[in-house]
């Protein structure tokens, strides 16, 4: 593979505001809509609360804080994107909107190199060429900073 990059090639395009974003079809366990969340009083403002699925308390996480975004009303409900980071830790990503699944050849996909880490996650992969849009890729793995999985893993101990 060209550049290293050994990837599905399809990804889940979702939308926060007007950008496109994307995570590997392989990384994601389901989507939902139109469901409850419920606020926890004492976390980090990245967390916007918990859901109950099935029986499994998950965190959902506020991509448009989490990525410094203005807060912006919806016209239609939010969607949840879960997902395993790190393959131990389920979370919600509440997004503004879920598109579709898109098709990414490996020779439209350009790394996107953050430079050294810093205090803030590398969470950017790749940087997908559609036919007139970008698609910002993102590593799950790379998601929070250390601070903000600790912070995730302190919430949810307490439950």
């Amino acid at each position: 593979m060209e550049n290293g990059i050994n990837k599905s090639n399809q990804y889940i395009s979702f939308k926060l505001g007007a950008e496109l974003f994307g995570i590997d079809i392989l990384e994601i366990k389901e989507i939902i809509k139109n469901i409850e969340v419920t606020k926890l009083p004492d976390a980090d403002e990245f967390i916007k609360g918990i859901i109950n699925l099935r029986g499994e308390i998950i965190p959902i996480i506020d991509l448009r804080n989490k990525f410094n975004m203005p807060v912006s009303k919806r016209k239609r409900g939010a969607k949840f994107i879960i997902v395993n980071i790190k393959g131990n830790q389920t979370v919600g990503l509440m997004v503004d909107d879920v598109e579709e699944v898109v098709q990414v050849e490996n020779e439209s996909l350009r790394e996107y190199n953050q430079g050294h880490k810093n205090d803030k996650a590398n969470f950017i992969e790749y940087i997908g060429q559609l036919k007139e849009k970008l698609l910002i890729i993102l590593d799950l793995d790379e998601l929070f900073t250390f601070k903000e999985s600790f912070a995730l893993d302190q919430t949810m101990n307490k439950l």
